[in-house]
């Protein structure tokens, strides 16, 4: 997929892009999102990817990359298999900071998006 390849890169304005486009297209019911998103989850059920691109360098644009990620996060979860479902929230809630991005006040559409995850 197109958004696979664009996670892979260390470009938190591109990644920042296409999670939106996807988080959007799922909420509004755009079919394309959601067979984009369920093929997404068959290939990649521990969604690596989304781990990769969190991880990756984010420069000033990285606030954003976070809450894209959060909210995709969120979106992607429903779709997996339980057990990975879960292993992905244990893994994010470890590794991405989730009490730092609830606790932050700087970044209010981080805050927001964790406490989205968490509400799935």
């Amino acid at each position: 997929f197109a958004l696979q390849q664009i996670l892979q890169r260390d470009d938190a304005p591109a990644t920042t892009k296409a999670l939106r486009a996807l988080t959007n297209g799922i909420r509004a019911r755009d079919a394309n999102a959601k067979q984009t998103c369920q093929a997404w989850a068959r290939s990649s059920p521990r969604l690596a990817e989304l781990f990769h691109a969190y991880s990756a360098p984010g420069g000033r644009d990285a606030d954003a990359k976070t809450a894209a990620c959060f909210r995709t996060l969120a979106t992607m979860l429903p779709l997996l298999p339980k057990q990975d479902a879960v292993h992905c929230w244990a893994l994010a809630a470890k590794t991405w900071g989730l009490v730092r991005a609830l606790r932050s006040s700087r970044h209010k559409d981080s805050r927001r998006a964790a406490l989205e995850a968490l509400e799935k």
